[in-house]
């Protein structure tokens, strides 16, 4: 699984540094390190690969922190939150877990329960907890129908004063929705207050970028959600962030069935309308949030889930492969062959 996340960000790569020899050598600085079960890429420009590479570690170290204490099945902060609401306890959580927790309340109100990372019980229902799928086939109806019976909510924890407890102990918190973009836009003000000014902070093809490449934009790749290869690709100058929720991700084969780890909270299954959903925004935790939202949400409501969240910039790939954008995303994209894969241009005014 970890391979197919490398080649994939591999691509998006080719597209981020695609820049001539002597703009390589004397401008352009990436490193690479794994985190969060991915491949982490943080490209520099205009910067001494010194100065370069003192940056990154401090980055990685973030990373690490990050992945330790947001991991839900781990002994880090979020792991010791869940053993607590199991056992029906309260306990006190830092300023990060806390910040978390406020900007996933917001983004499960404005989803209207599409985005919610109390699901963390289903995802291992499911079996997608583990770092790499063991599991061959898709839990009972009745267990699933038994998790519906009561199901988790964001809404069954309360928090006062940095101490949390669950009203629900089968609650388990799961800020995998949400904790990559958070975590890339930490990184990226970092890098901000440390004076980098052109850069990007890049999380396994999820990722946030900062300025530009000397004269030039950067051109990120979006990828193809079925072949190996880009969709389409977006020019960016200034400060954006684009993020995709794609069913190619995490997923497992059974009866001839994709069976993927973006689950709706309301039917307890994996949502089926869309392969992949991109979101382009500055706010990188909003636009990573919005991605898994609206791909839950599916056909019928995710123009509405979109206004909602604040969202403007969407691209999604359906079922069949056919493609719906907006308007204010199709004016910045370039497809590979527009004719071919613009199925519906969907206003969101």
């Amino acid at each position: 699984m970890l391979s197919h996340v490398i080649k994939c960000l591999y691509l998006a790569v080719l597209l981020l540094v695609g820049c001539d020899k002597a703009d390589q050598q004397h401008s352009v600085h990436k490193e690479e390190f794994l985190a969060f079960g991915t491949l982490v890429n943080i490209v520099i420009y205009g910067e001494s690969e010194q100065k370069t590479h003192a940056a990154v570690k401090l980055a990685m170290e973030d990373f690490k922190q990050m992945h330790q204490a947001w991991n839900p099945w781990g002994q880090g902060m979020l792991g010791s939150i869940n053993q607590a609401f199991a056992a029906e306890k309260s306990i006190e959580i830092d300023a990060s877990i806390s910040e978390l927790l406020l900007r996933s309340r917001l983004f499960n109100k404005t989803s209207h329960g599409f985005f919610d990372p109390a699901i963390g019980s289903l995802i291992k229902l499911w079996g997608f907890e583990e770092s790499e799928l063991s599991v061959s086939t898709p839990p009972s109806s009745a267990k699933l129908t038994q998790y519906l019976a009561r199901p988790p909510r964001l809404s069954d924890v309360e928090e006062s004063d940095l101490t949390i407890r669950s009203i629900n102990p089968a609650v388990i918190l799961d800020f995998g929705g949400v904790a990559k973009g958070f975590g890339v836009a930490q990184v990226a003000d970092h890098l901000k207050n440390a004076g980098f000014k052109n850069f990007i902070v890049n999380a396994g093809g999820d990722l946030q970028v900062v300025g530009s490449k000397g004269e030039k934009p950067w051109v990120i790749g979006i990828r193809h959600p079925r072949d190996n290869g880009i969709l389409a690709s977006i020019k960016i100058v200034g400060e954006d962030s684009v993020f995709t929720s794609g069913d190619y991700e995490r997923y497992f084969m059974a009866g001839g069935k994709r069976y993927h780890h973006i689950l709706n909270p309301k039917t307890a299954r994996p949502a089926r309308d869309f392969q992949s959903v991109t979101i382009v925004h500055p706010d990188a935790a909003l636009a990573d949030a919005a991605a898994t939202a609206l791909f839950v949400a599916g056909k019928d409501n995710w123009v509405s889930i979109a206004k909602s969240m604040g969202v403007q910039q969407v691209m999604l790939v359906d079922s069949f492969g056919d493609v719906y954008i907006t308007p204010q995303l199709q004016q910045r994209i370039r497809f590979n062959d527009d004719a071919r894969w613009v199925k519906k241009i969907v206003s969101l005014q």
